[in-house]
């Protein structure tokens, strides 16, 4: 979405937001109730489904939320403006969780065992193996002297 600035007044920003969120994986298919990559169309719901048919609908309507509510404030690192925070600076995002009762039903317990991806984008000048021996090194450091924890690289480096 863009917005030249021109509004009534002539002194409204430029608005741009960048709309690419990656397609959901397919896998595993039996936690869907639609296929992927089509558009279905579910009459009981009168309700349109299209898991991974474009690559950039997810979370569009949410920033187009955000334009008509107005912007507050500014986020993030103070010394680089939107583009860099959103496209040149490193990031860790958790991808991926799992623990406790997954099962039927509720259990209220405190799980033996819980896992987590993490995905880290690199910028110029940074490491893959330098990067990974550092959060692997500083999620050992946090881990609470009673818990275990097993860091793990599963690749996705250039050239792996």
């Amino acid at each position: 979405m863009h917005t030249d600035g021109k509004g009534p007044s002539g002194k409204r920003p430029t608005v741009l937001i960048y709309g690419h969120y990656d397609v959901q994986p397919e896998d595993p298919v039996d936690s869907w109730t639609h296929p992927p990559f089509q558009m279905t169309y579910d009459e009981a719901e009168n309700y349109i489904y299209g898991r991974g048919v474009d690559d950039d609908k997810g979370g569009l309507l949410q920033a187009l939320h955000c334009a008509e509510l107005g912007v507050k404030a500014r986020h993030g690192e103070e010394s680089y403006d939107t583009i860099e925070r959103r496209w040149h600076r490193p990031t860790l995002e958790i991808v991926g969780m799992h623990g406790g009762f997954i099962g039927q039903g509720m259990k209220t317990i405190v799980p033996h065992k819980a896992s987590a991806k993490i995905s880290c984008r690199l910028v110029p000048g940074q490491v893959p193996d330098d990067i990974f021996e550092k959060v692997a090194a500083y999620i050992k450091k946090v881990t609470p002297r009673y818990a275990t924890v097993h860091v793990k690289r599963m690749g996705g480096s250039a050239g792996q």
